[in-house]
């Protein structure tokens, strides 16, 4: 069994059973997202081309934050998973590089830009 979970360019997020390939449940990401989720924890996160990142529920997909996280720049790169934060690259943004609480989804800069 399992589950894999995919956004799609319509901005769409889903989680789907790989064996029956079964929609579990399909959540709206408000834009199109070409990066692939990350799983951390007991949530999967995604982040869109607009700057949004969203946390939901493995297996209710009910949203883990009350609004999305949104971040300066476009998201167009997987975000990363370190033992107690993400790490989620930016493009067209002062920062390159911003740490995101899982919990929370508050972010700080981690790494600015060199310009």
């Amino acid at each position: 069994g399992g589950t894999a979970y995919f956004a799609d360019i319509a901005g769409n997020a889903y989680a789907l059973d790989v064996q029956s390939g079964r929609q579990i449940w399909r959540a709206d990401l408000e834009a199109a997202s070409s990066a692939s989720p990350v799983v951390f924890g007991e949530r999967v996160y995604f982040v869109t081309e607009a700057g949004s990142m969203f946390a939901f529920d493995l297996k209710s997909g009910q949203r883990a934050w009350p609004a999305s996280s949104q971040l300066p720049g476009r998201l167009l790169s997987d975000p990363i998973a370190t033992p107690d934060r993400l790490l989620v690259a930016a493009m067209e943004s002062d920062c390159l590089v911003y740490s995101v609480d899982p919990d929370s989804g508050a972010s700080r800069c981690l790494l600015p830009s060199a310009e």
